[in-house]
């Protein structure tokens, strides 16, 4: 089972990303535009590298959720053997 951030509705989707327009977060301040591997925060273009962008594409598909190690293991390391 999930635990919900404060203020997230259980009615709530996922964000899907990387099917169409980047996505916001933070008001806007994050802007993740998985189609293209782009990054901008604060108006400012960042790379965080492949498996930080994995990483933070799991993470924000599930805004407000918890989100399992093993979910991001396999993100980041999809074909390794990583003991958490």
């Amino acid at each position: 089972m999930s635990r919900q951030a404060p203020g997230r509705r259980a009615t709530d989707h996922p964000v899907i990303l990387g099917s169409g327009a980047p996505v916001s977060f933070g008001g806007g301040r994050v802007v993740i535009d998985a189609a293209a591997r782009r990054v901008i925060v604060a108006g400012e273009a960042v790379s965080p590298g492949a498996r930080g962008f994995a990483l933070l594409l799991a993470l924000a598909a599930q805004p407000g959720e918890v989100v399992a190690a093993e979910q991001l293991l396999e993100a980041a390391w999809p074909d390794e053997v990583v003991d958490p």
